[in-house]
């Protein structure tokens, strides 16, 4: 009788795991530039969902330098660097920008706002992202 119970709750904390798991998975906000050279996701660092984290991805050829990055929700920008501020990082696949605490509301405007080099060329790019 122990056996059964001791399996019954086993089965049910394993759902329960499951179902948190996924439906962390579809909290993610996400985004990606005209070109498709960028991507953005903005999503739960683990469970419990506390904290946030933003991770943007190259997907472009070659290396490139990151020049400023500024994430904006809602006109606000809670990443911290400042709009004039340059930055000197090489980027060849992913960068992670930041652990935030908070979710976007639904109806929140959240975009990235980025500067780039590539081939002695600067770009700026805003990517909008959707729930």
């Amino acid at each position: 009788m122990k056996k059964i119970i001791v399996g019954i709750i086993a089965i049910a904390a394993v759902l329960a795991l499951s179902s948190v798991a996924i439906f962390s998975a579809s909290e993610k906000w996400q985004g990606k530039s005209a070109d498709k050279q960028w991507k953005v996701i903005y999503a739960p660092a683990g469970i419990p969902n506390d904290k946030w984290v933003g991770t943007l991805y190259w997907k472009g050829k070659g290396e490139v330098t990151l020049r400023n990055i500024q994430f904006i929700i809602n006109g606000q920008s809670v990443l911290g660097f400042a709009e004039d501020e340059v930055m000197d990082t090489k980027i060849e696949d992913d960068w992670t920008f930041g652990d935030f605490g908070d979710k976007p509301k639904e109806n929140s405007e959240v975009y990235v706002k980025i500067t780039w080099e590539e081939a002695n060329q600067s770009h700026t790019e805003k990517i909008y992202l959707e729930p």
